[in-house]
């Protein structure tokens, strides 16, 4: 595996200092495996939290939010390393950093084996007191050590999106300890992020769902799920996730995936989401979106065009067509998804909604009252685009002058 130039020369800096700086976690796992990954996590040992802040403030800038977690930020030119000590906890509630407990028992307090394996980018020693590296070629995953295990309860999650990312089976031993984690006291937000994960970064997110269920935690952790929805669950999951990555944006993935999820469940997507208490990702809404076009999906007596102008209205239409695949019955993708395309292109809509044929200066300048009355009518005259009933400004006046009746006329 190629280590980088600026870990090296790190690694060097903290070496002279009497420490030993070491790769480990996900990228020397995926290196393992074959796999392509992005940031190197680092761990310095045997240095003091005051020496390993010198060394790094002279090799770049570095960002102390996170400092009485043990934890460090430092970039260099323009790239950004996390360097951490060793904690001699594994719940996120307790942090005591530990620089000298050794190497063998900071791996200790790692989740599952794999990701308990370190690298010395000096003279790339493998160091693999727990085996990951044999788990990784028997892909299989498996706890570290079962008494800290359950410390941090979201390990349970950790362990289902590790699964759905390989494909890897779990041990009856871990399986037991994640049918006992109680993810009950979790905060949401910790719980949203690993679903996030999964929806985003995971290869097989069905797998997370069907690994949920076989550990008892499906509804702890999604509760609008249901036991005879899962097989609709899966099967959308399925066929969305080979859909996201056709989409622009992490959000628009989101309510493609949310959206897929949620149209094979019976919960309104309001309560649904409200449970994880968010609207938004990031700055862009999120439930909204999602709410608006699974009830364009489930009201689909409207014809294709517009119906494809109305799932316009709500979200960025290359989104909409990815969900109403994803949550059809066939879930036919190839040409259909090529044909909708085609058919969005034609209709005007594939940079946004139809522009508006309506405003209040016209239809107060037809006797039109402001407030209400004025909001119903621009609504009536976008239904009625939307229905392809009307294109052009003109015919909107017309069409407004030819219904409305002043009042005591």
């Amino acid at each position: 595996m190629t280590i980088p130039s600026l870990v090296t020369k790190l690694a060097t800096s903290i070496s002279a200092e009497g420490g030993r700086l070491l790769a480990v976690g996900g990228w020397v796992r995926d290196n393992i495996a074959k796999r392509d990954s992005k940031d190197v996590d680092l761990e310095a040992h045997n240095i003091s939290s005051d020496d390993l802040e010198k060394v790094l403030l002279s090799h770049g800038k570095v960002d102390f939010v996170g400092k009485s977690f043990g934890v460090y930020k430092v970039t260099i030119g323009h790239q950004t390393l996390d360097v951490s000590l060793p904690r001699r906890d594994s719940s996120p509630t307790s942090v005591h950093p530990d620089p000298f407990m050794g190497i063998h028992e900071a791996a200790r307090r790692r989740d599952i084996t794999i990701n308990a394996i370190m690298l010395d980018p000096l003279t790339s020693e493998i160091i693999d007191p727990y085996n990951g590296v044999e788990d990784i070629h028997s892909k299989i995953l498996k706890e570290v050590d079962k008494t800290l295990f359950s410390d941090d309860p979201l390990r349970d999650l950790r362990v289902v999106r590790f699964a759905s990312i390989f494909e890897f089976e779990i041990t009856d031993s871990l399986a037991l300890l994640c049918r006992n984690c109680d993810l009950s006291g979790v905060p949401v937000e910790r719980v949203l992020t690993e679903l996030h994960r999964i929806m985003l970064e995971s290869p097989h997110p069905q797998t997370a769902l069907r690994v949920l269920s076989e550990l008892g935690q499906l509804t702890t952790v999604l509760p609008f799920a249901a036991e005879e929805n899962l097989d609709a669950m899966i099967a959308n999951w399925r066929c969305a996730s080979g859909l996201r990555n056709g989409l622009s944006s992490d959000h628009l993935r989101l309510v493609l995936m949310w959206g897929a999820v949620l149209q094979a469940s019976a919960d309104e997507p309001s309560g649904a989401l409200g449970h994880f208490k968010i609207k938004r990702y990031g700055k862009t809404p999120l439930l909204k979106p999602v709410a608006d076009l699974l009830n364009t999906l489930s009201s689909h007596s409207q014809d294709l065009d517009t119906l494809l102008r109305t799932m316009a209205e709500h979200c960025d239409i290359s989104t909409g067509i990815a969900l109403a695949i994803a949550t059809s019955s066939t879930h036919t993708v190839g040409i259909e998804i090529s044909y909708l395309n085609d058919r969005a292109e034609s209709l005007g809509i594939t940079k946004g909604p139809l522009p508006s044929l309506i405003d209040g200066q016209t239809l107060a300048g037809l006797g039109v009252s402001g407030g209400p009355d004025m909001g119903r009518w621009i609504k009536a005259v976008r239904l009625e685009q939307l229905a392809g009933r009307l294109s052009t400004r003109t015919e909107a006046t017309n069409w407004v002058k030819n219904n409305f009746a002043p009042s005591g006329d």
